[in-house]
């Protein structure tokens, strides 16, 4: 299957931060996207309590509301199993499901597809929950249009 590379998103969440400053984007009409997702060490941490919180790593949130409406990958680091922790969840209607879809180890992508809205705006990364990055954390997020 041929997928056009669209961009790629590598962006450091400095200590003690959640956000990176990543743009907010329009995306116009519903379309398909892969994106591939690779964890460096960076992603090895411990945060001293239970470690799920999800971090984001990409999605689409429908406006004006994304909290209401969205479609988004995010990851932790599972200490126990020393592998991240990939999900897939949504917002529908204010609640918030989650799927869990597999562990990836680092250095190893993996490829997830996500859906835009027909009006949505692009979330990136962000690091939490509540707890801030315990040191810098990387994210190498490649998006392809499928």
């Amino acid at each position: 299957m041929y997928m056009k590379k669209l961009k790629e998103i590598k962006k450091t969440i400095k200590k003690g931060k959640h956000r990176n400053g990543y743009p907010l984007k329009l995306h116009f009409g519903k379309k398909k996207y892969i994106i591939e997702v690779t964890f460096d060490n960076s992603w090895v941490y411990c945060i001293g309590q239970p470690q799920d919180q999800i971090n984001k790593l990409f999605g689409f949130g429908a406006l004006p509301f994304h909290h209401f409406f969205s479609r988004r990958y995010g990851a932790y680091y599972d200490d126990i199993v020393e592998r991240v922790r990939v999900y897939k969840y949504n917002y529908v209607m204010g609640k918030r499901i989650e799927e869990f879809v597999c562990f990836l180890s680092i250095g190893i992508p993996g490829r997830f597809e996500i859906e835009s809205y027909y009006i949505s705006v692009e979330l990136g990364p962000y690091f939490g929950g509540n707890v801030p990055a315990p040191h810098d954390i990387n994210f190498d997020i490649k998006v392809y249009e499928k």
